[in-house]
């Protein structure tokens, strides 16, 4: 007898004026299981929604339905946060989980002032996508995420606006077509990659722009920065990505390399300045068609992978259950059914899901190797990738187990 599937709700819509699952973001977040092992999508209808949100749950998309009016904001200064700490965190969207996405959304803090850190995204996790998104404060660490170990974060089609270090990520991290305003004459860009030697920045196709004197960047760890195909406005300063290094040296942290600052066809609007000539040579390769995401984060993720995902294996687990091995962590959306070529159905098994590759099945009648050849076909919902992922990455609905 085939089995009923009571599967956790992947598609939860949130809508401030009462046309959806949930008001507001937080709800909808805290209304999920503790671990989350499937990729779990939450839309954010058109609205202005003044709070702050903890993501503590892995795999969650986060879509607006507009960039510009999907808007979640929130006045909270850093130091306010230090001064009478909460578990939500001393940001707007404060990310504690993996694989999360957020896409098509404005995320502002509010706080007025430009002299004290006051973070827009907070947070740690690793694999975390920010598309299409606006992400505002007037004051400094505007873009924070600090997993310093194992941190890997895209940003894509964005406009980011701080003070101080207003883009200042730990680990691995890749920034393309993205518009930077620095609101004080201080640094914009900043990076941490101690921890291990192939950690880095890289910055590519970006504009940046400011109020007039506005500087570049600077680093208190070592770091590695990469700039590709940038243009400067004829505000920046005439100041190299620059060490801070403090007059107490009990204070100051350690260096173990050289600088390691990287430029190509880097274009200022007004005069060009000569510290940022081309100097990719140096990166190994010496091709900067080589910097794409693989290369940023060293193989260890593909954001903009779009290959389907595919069944590596199977094992008969007894005369009607088998167990399909995936190329990638899967999410099964909806109740998963797929058909041989002789018809035989084969449903998936109604049981609690885990964030692995693997999946059972079960069918009505025995199960002989024979009725593993073929195309299969799926006939009733979906397998996705359940990592963050740009594109969704599925199994096609005609697939092979056996080869």
């Amino acid at each position: 007898m085939l089995v009923k599937i009571f599967p956790l709700e992947n598609f939860i819509v949130v809508d401030k004026s009462g046309n959806g699952n949930f008001r507001s973001l937080s709800e909808a977040i805290q209304s999920l299981p503790m671990y989350v092992y499937e990729r779990v999508t939450i839309k954010l209808k058109k609205g202005y929604y003044n709070e702050r949100v903890r993501i503590d749950r892995n795999y969650i998309t986060i879509e607006g339905q507009d960039r510009d009016s999907c808007i979640i904001s929130f006045d909270i200064p850093r130091d306010r946060w230090e001064n009478n700490r909460d578990w939500i965190g001393p940001g707007v969207i404060n990310i504690y989980a993996d694989d999360i996405i957020l896409k098509n959304l404005t995320i502002e803090n509010t706080q007025p002032r430009k002299d004290i850190h006051a973070f827009a995204i907070y947070g740690f996790g690793k694999r975390i996508i920010v598309d299409n998104c606006n992400i505002l404060s007037n004051g400094g660490d505007t873009f924070a995420l600090w997993d310093y170990k194992n941190g890997m974060y895209y940003i894509r089609n964005c406009y980011i606006r701080g003070a101080v270090d207003f883009f200042c990520p730990r680990g691995w991290c890749y920034v393309k077509n993205t518009n930077f305003y620095q609101v004080r004459k201080t640094a914009t860009l900043w990076h941490c990659g101690f921890y291990d030697s192939t950690q880095k920045l890289v910055v590519k196709n970006c504009y940046f722009d400011g109020v007039s004197g506005f500087k570049l960047g600077r680093y208190h760890y070592d770091a590695k920065f990469y700039l590709i195909n940038c243009k400067f406005s004829k505000n920046l300063a005439d100041k190299p990505i620059y060490y801070v290094k403090n007059k107490n040296p009990e204070r100051n942290n350690p260096i173990y390399s050289s600088k390691q600052v990287f430029y190509y066809n880097c274009k200022n609007e007004g005069k060009d300045y000569s510290w940022y000539r081309n100097n990719v040579d140096k990166i190994g390769a010496g091709n900067p068609e080589v910097i794409d995401a693989r290369w940023v984060f060293d193989d260890r993720w593909n954001p903009e992978d779009t290959l389907n995902i595919s069944v590596v294996g199977y094992n008969i687990l007894n005369e009607r259950e088998i167990v399909l091995y995936f190329s990638d962590i899967v999410t099964p959306l909806g109740n998963v059914k797929f058909k041989n070529t002789k018809g035989t159905v084969f449903q998936l098994k109604n049981m609690r899901l885990n964030d692995i590759n693997k999946l059972s099945f079960m069918v009505n009648n025995k199960i002989e190797e024979s009725q593993l050849m073929g195309n299969m076909k799926i006939i009733e919902g979906k397998i996705i990738a359940t990592e963050a992922y740009l594109k969704e990455r599925k199994l096609p609905d005609k697939f092979k187990i056996i080869r």
